[in-house]
């Protein structure tokens, strides 16, 4: 029995003695029952609280934007796309500066970029379609920044060509069925008719039915590119990105090529990388690059007696009477 000068145990927290709750001894520290439960309480109410902002956080209204975004997806009809560049920088194996950190708008045209080999053409489309993030700047479709779109709808939008022409074992009609499945055979020859594709799969044994091999081996390079460009076309996006695409035709098919995208798709942005400078001869705007960095901008013209890199290539792939034209 405990004196009456000693002091009675309490508990560390709340100081109620062992007749007004129970004790629980810990390592130099008594704590009580009543204070446990109030542990126990509060405890659960954090638990609740998080619980219901997850809840709300997954419940929320989208931003404008997100329902912008959203609806992108299934506007359709647009006349016009317009894409909008600052400033990119791409840092993993390399830097680009386009624009300056001015937007640079590009739309309703031809816009052709040319530029020595390793300029970095590609890697600037690249970065239109996602295939690559920049690091620095933006890329703008109709005033929306891509990284705010979702990857359906940004891919929905475009319709890009690289260089190497990839088709698939089956038929010619399969092949241009995987850029639009429901596609009808009157969709099928405008698409081969734009290409240019349409005389030569006219002539195969079976037309659309015609059997190709794996990658297209029975058919020429340049064969195989406008397949491609056709599967692509078919779609009827709001940008065209070609990447070299035209690098195995001819001359000729080459020019009835852009004339034909000119004159059927007059108000569909166009980018167009070229190594031929008889194939942007006729554009309304040429980027041309050099180290990654933009040399200058404008018409063929305009080119000549204002930038001495696109004053190289010229000299070097046309003749006197072509540049004095």
């Amino acid at each position: 029995m405990p004196r009456k000068d000693e002091q009675p145990v309490r508990c560390s927290f709340c100081g109620k003695t062992e007749k007004q709750a129970r004790l629980i001894a810990g390592p130099g520290v008594y704590i009580c029952s009543d204070c446990v439960e109030a542990c126990r309480q509060l405890l659960q109410e954090d638990q609740k609280a998080a619980a219901q902002e997850k809840q709300a956080s997954e419940e929320r209204l989208p931003t404008p934007m997100e329902m912008k975004t959203f609806m992108d997806g299934y506007i359709i009809g647009q006349e016009e796309a317009k894409i909008a560049l600052s400033v990119a920088v791409y840092n993993h194996y390399k830097r680009i500066y386009f624009g300056g950190g001015e937007d640079v708008e590009l739309q309703k045209s031809n816009i052709l970029m040319i530029g020595p080999t390793g300029s970095g053409k590609s890697t600037l489309v690249n970065l239109i379609p996602r295939f690559y993030d920049v690091s620095g700047g933006r890329i703008l479709i109709d005033g929306v920044d891509i990284k705010n779109m979702s990857m359906r709808t940004l891919h929905e939008k475009i319709g890009f060509i690289p260089q190497s022409a990839f088709l698939f074992s089956g038929t010619v009609a399969d092949n241009l069925r995987m850029g639009k499945p429901d596609a009808t055979e009157e969709e099928m020859w405008e698409a081969l008719e734009t290409a240019q594709a349409a005389d030569f799969v006219r002539a195969m044994p079976d037309g659309l039915d015609s059997e190709l091999s794996q990658n297209g081996k029975n058919l020429s390079g340049g064969q195989r590119q406008r397949l491609a460009i056709a599967r692509v076309l078919i779609r009827k996006a709001e940008i065209y990105v070609f990447d070299d695409s035209f690098s195995a035709l001819d001359f000729s098919t080459d020019a009835k090529l852009r004339k034909a995208l000119r004159e059927r798709m007059p108000d569909i942005t166009k980018i167009i990388v070229a190594q031929r400078v008889g194939t942007i001869i006729d554009a309304s705007r040429i980027i041309v690059l050099d180290e990654g960095k933009v040399a200058g901008i404008g018409t063929h013209r305009e080119l000549l007696e204002n930038c001495t890199v696109y004053r190289e290539i010229a000299q070097s792939q046309l003749s006197k009477e072509e540049l004095g034209a």
